[in-house]
């Protein structure tokens, strides 16, 4: 997977959110490398996928508001979001001091984006 070498190189294992992780591909690979992983999607049903990967319904406000992880990474979502601010400080607001925020963004200006 293209966007496994990111985790390793930015930070030591710890947890891991990955929002908008649809099935948790990416999680499984970040768990491979000993990341424990939290997947928030608002379409995918929540599920253990492995010990350390678990998928959650629902929004990032959904989750516990306390700084909890190492890491949290948005591939190739925050372009189909309407209100990024209020994803992008939900998910900044649950790193532990030092963490980090890890976005790619494909095509911000998509017309699917645009026309919402």
């Amino acid at each position: 997977m293209r966007h496994q070498p990111h985790a390793r190189r930015l930070a030591p294992p710890g947890r891991l959110l990955d929002v908008g992780g649809a099935d948790g591909a990416f999680a499984l690979r970040a768990a491979e490398l000993g990341w424990q992983c939290t997947v928030i999607d608002p379409a995918f049903p929540a599920q253990r996928v492995s010990s350390r990967v678990e998928i959650v319904q629902g929004l990032t406000s959904d989750l516990p508001a306390a700084p909890e992880y190492d890491m949290v990474t948005m591939w190739s979502m925050i372009e189909h979001v309407i209100d990024y601010a209020a994803i992008l400080r939900d998910a900044y607001t649950r790193l532990r001091p030092g963490g980090k925020l890890v976005i790619e963004a494909l095509n911000y200006q998509s017309l699917d984006r645009m026309r919402a």
